[in-house]
């Protein structure tokens, strides 16, 4: 446990974004020690590959759960660029490109916590950064 409390982010001072709405994770397996980080790039990552990325990192199980909050998502996305073209103005730009851009963020820190809450029910010891 000494070393994740030593462990620092070699990005230097980050923005409010990194550190309030997209905090990185230190995961460390109790008894092999190994190490994984949710940092940056995983968010990156669970925006443009959703539940695919649940899968590939914590399996089968949380895959399901973040499916259908993928689904939800895209639902909502949909109908707000269905809906735009009825919409005046600058509304239209907002439900086209707007609501999509805040839905993939949002998408991206629900499929993240996936991960964390998958690998800490398994046992992992879950640091945030």
């Amino acid at each position: 446990m000494e070393a994740a409390s030593s462990f620092r982010i070699p990005f230097g001072r980050l923005n409010f974004l990194m550190f309030g709405f997209f905090p990185f994770y230190y995961l460390e397996h109790p008894d092999s020690h190994e190490i994984r980080l949710l940092d940056g790039r995983s968010y990156a990552l669970a925006g443009l590959l959703a539940s695919f990325f649940v899968l590939k990192r914590a399996g089968l199980e949380a895959f399901l759960k973040a499916a259908l909050i993928n689904i939800a998502i895209v639902l909502v996305a949909l109908v707000s660029i269905l809906v735009s073209p009825f919409l005046p103005g600058l509304f239209k730009l907002v439900g086209v490109v707007g609501v999509p851009v805040v839905l993939a963020l949002l998408q991206s820190r629900l499929m993240v916590k996936a991960v964390r809450r998958h690998f800490a029910r398994e046992g992992w010891i879950v640091m945030r950064l």
